[in-house]
């Protein structure tokens, strides 16, 4: 009923939350940033699998205050941190914080996410990547059709010709394809109906997609 924390700081004293919404049946969940092991708060927003997102928590160890920011405006990267989105306070306040942790409630709480940067500081500056963007495909630019897909292939464009490799992972985050496409078309026809998340990676850069195989 409240997903599964997949991420968390210290002995438990900050998590990062995900939480299908509005069904565990669907493709859209919330973030949530807290310090407790049950009903924490979570994001106003709603994402869907495949998106990419950015989050930030900090735990303030004077006060036990834990911050969280989910897609925080790219103009504070580097500078000061804005108001935070979500906030929580641990009763037990930690004296240090000497661990980070990546973990896994099961397959249908966290069932499949890709990490491709981990920062760890005691600043908003030392943790928001003020180069993020140079390695990342503009989204405007980046196109993936027919999806959902029927006929067996999907094709996938750019605005950079170059070839991409693209993995292919189910639900669960077992890699079922991967291949290197070079004529912008992927084939698709051993997959079964589903959805699947796509890693596309070009010139250094990398994007992750939704595919939806009907």
């Amino acid at each position: 009923s409240d997903g599964g924390y997949f991420a968390l700081l210290g002995d438990f004293d900050a998590r990062i939350w995900m939480h299908p919404n509005p069904a565990d049946t669907g493709t859209t969940f919330e973030i949530g940033v807290s310090n407790v092991s049950s009903n924490p708060p979570f994001t106003p927003t709603i994402y869907n699998v495949g998106d990419n997102i950015f989050v930030v928590v900090s735990y303030d160890l004077a006060t036990g205050q834990v911050n969280g920011w989910v897609n925080p405006a790219s103009s504070t990267f580097g500078n000061t941190a804005p108001a935070p989105l979500l906030t929580d306070t641990d009763t037990s306040i930690a004296t240090s914080i000497a661990q980070f942790a990546l973990r896994q409630d099961s397959a249908t709480e966290t069932p499949f996410i890709l990490f491709d940067e981990l920062r760890i500081g005691t600043t908003w500056a030392s943790v928001t990547p003020t180069t993020l963007s140079v390695n990342e495909f503009d989204a405007n630019n980046f196109k993936i059709y027919p999806n959902p897909t029927s006929v067996g292939y999907v094709n996938i464009s750019s605005t950079d010709n170059s070839a991409m490799s693209v993995a292919v992972f189910d639900v669960l985050g077992k890699q079922v394809l991967n291949q290197s496409v070079s004529n912008n078309r992927l084939n698709v026809a051993s997959l079964k109906s589903g959805i699947y998340i796509m890693k596309i990676s070009q010139n250094n850069a990398t994007i992750t997609k939704k595919l939806v195989i009907k």
